[in-house]
């Protein structure tokens, strides 16, 4: 577990810094400035709302998914999968764990939204449409995150932000909430059991 919790520490690193990249390159290629992408209000009534029923849609699947967790791995036992998890990160470098915590969620709200929403969704749709573009986009986050379960999960938010995204155009909203529940499961991290 000591290899495997070392790698990940790393991995984390270089995908970020791929991350930031990527969504600078593809910027350029659609020829905007991030900032055309974020001209919502934030203070709009209608943004706030739609910020928090992203964060509690989110938070949903999330709970649900380490309820299935718990079922598969551990009869059922919530807290024997929470223990694991707990165990798995104990293993985990400290500035990684802060990393992880405070970087990744601002990191990944930014660049993720640029890479599959504004890019991924306004690329495609010009070849197969919107439809399929937000599927398409939704199943590339998915796969993004890697873990079998988890990306069932993200595939279901990757099409939600996708259709927030067709229908508003900006990505105030999708990166605010996209932050936020990356810092609430992110904080798992630094905050003690």
């Amino acid at each position: 577990m000591l290899l495997m919790t070392r790698l990940y520490s790393y991995q984390v690193v270089i995908t970020s810094v791929t991350e930031i990249l990527l969504a600078i390159y593809l910027l350029r290629d659609l020829g905007i400035r991030l900032s055309d992408l974020y001209r919502d209000d934030v203070r709009n009534v209608r943004c706030i709302g739609w910020i928090a029923l992203l964060v509690l849609f989110c938070e949903g699947l999330f709970f649900l998914e380490s309820l299935i967790s718990a079922n598969l791995y551990y009869s059922g036992d919530v807290g024997k999968y929470w223990s694991w998890w707990y165990d798995m990160i104990k293993h985990v470098p400290l500035w990684a764990r802060y990393f992880n915590a405070l970087a990744i969620p601002f990191i990944s709200g930014v660049c993720e939204e640029v890479i599959y929403r504004a890019y991924g969704v306004t690329a495609l749709e010009k070849l197969v449409g919107f439809k399929k573009a937000v599927i398409i986009q939704a199943i590339a986050f998915g796969v993004f995150h890697v873990w079998p379960l988890h990306i069932l999960i993200t595939f279901t938010i990757g099409l939600v932000f996708g259709l927030v995204y067709v229908r508003r155009r900006k990505l105030t909203v999708l990166t605010v909430a996209h932050t936020l529940v990356d810092l609430i499961g992110f904080s798992t991290f630094i905050v003690p059991r």
